[in-house]
């Protein structure tokens, strides 16, 4: 009978884990952590994020080689290695309503009102120092308007020609919007629906980050001749067009602070309207500072 009883127990022995019939062990009062004294928070928990398995369709290296075709710092422009490609559309439409029109010293009309819209499409190509930009809009005034054309026109307000970088400078010759002096001396007029742009030769330099050097000549009136019937006998009047030109030197102090110094200078012509055979020159010198001198 003990001999059963003792095989049992061994059997026992050899079936249970070892975790269940081990003999507790003392433990030493200093190594239990203490718990924190009354007041203080507790330290949490941090836990470690085992590393995610890369799925099949994920290669654990970056590719060689870029895409091809990326989009550039405009959102909508396209760069293909060396080249971008940036197209431009705009819509403008504005709704006027003016009250007790007068036109001449006399009331024209108690009320108009009138729609004006301007359409532009762009497109602007750039290959290294190379640069082609081509912009035609459409220009429609829709409703009453007494005394005033229709002001509608279909033409071509910027195409130009640029070679250049941003950091040594650049010549541009087209069509072209032109601003000077934040657009308080000469600038596109961008409140009117057909704008400004000037047919111009550009050059623009840098020299450093402070100093910038900008000069064009552009034609504003084409050579003409014409006969001038308010003189007796009728007498034959040619000019050589009207031009303007300018020079501008830029001087950045700081972020804050930016001093120009220009010269302008501009020829009138003879025309049907003022057919004197005089010419009209005027140099106009002057300092636009703006910004913060302190």
């Amino acid at each position: 009978m003990r001999s059963i009883c003792s095989f049992v127990v061994l059997a026992l022995t050899l079936l249970l884990p070892a975790s269940l019939h081990a003999q507790p062990q003392a433990t030493s009062p200093q190594a239990e952590t203490p718990p924190p004294p009354a007041g203080e928070p507790r330290e949490p928990k941090t836990f470690t994020r085992p590393p995610e398995p890369l799925r099949e369709d994920e290669p654990d290296e970056p590719p060689e080689h870029e895409p091809a075709v990326t989009f550039g710092k405009n959102p909508i422009s396209i760069e293909m290695g060396d080249f971008t490609l940036t197209p431009f559309l705009e819509a403008r439409f504005r709704l006027e309503v003016r009250e007790n029109v007068y036109g001449n010293g006399q009331q024209a009309a108690k009320s108009v009102h009138f729609v004006t819209s301007r359409v532009r499409l762009g497109l602007d190509a750039q290959w290294k120092f190379l640069r082609v930009m081509m912009q035609i809009q459409d220009v429609r005034l829709l409703g009453t308007r007494p005394g005033f054309d229709d002001g509608g026109s279909f033409a071509l307000h910027q195409g130009i020609l640029e070679f250049g970088n941003d950091e040594r400078g650049y010549v541009r010759v087209g069509r072209q919007e032109i601003t000077y002096g934040n657009e308080r001396m000469i600038g596109p007029l961008d409140w009117e629906m057909g704008a400004r742009s000037f047919g111009a030769l550009r050059l623009h330099g840098f020299f450093g980050d402070k100093v910038e050097v900008d000069a064009f000549g552009s034609m504003l009136a084409r050579q003409q001749n014409f006969t001038d019937d308010t003189v007796t006998p009728p007498a034959s009047v040619q000019n050589h067009g009207s031009y303007l030109a300018a020079v501008n030197v830029i001087y950045k102090r700081s972020a804050a602070m930016r001093l120009e110094g220009y010269v302008l200078y501009r020829h009138d012509r003879p025309s049907v309207v003022l057919p004197l055979p005089v010419k009209n020159d005027i140099v106009s010198p002057g300092v636009y500072v703006t910004g913060l001198p302190v």
